[in-house]
């Protein structure tokens, strides 16, 4: 399921709460995984670095 919050950092921790969620289910491989989670981290963070220079 896809579901599109209208908001990009709150989508992309939708993404990264399904990814444990999936990984969790072993229906993942651990190197697979780690780096999807780590671009994960990387947009999220960028997102929250928006977020903050435009405050």
């Amino acid at each position: 399921m896809i579901v599109y919050t209208g908001n990009r950092l709150g989508d992309l921790e939708l993404m990264e709460e399904e990814l444990q969620e999936i990984y969790e289910m072993k229906m993942l491989e651990q190197d697979n995984y780690l780096v999807a989670k780590m671009i994960l981290r990387n947009e999220i963070s960028r997102e929250r670095d928006k977020h903050e220079s435009n405050n």
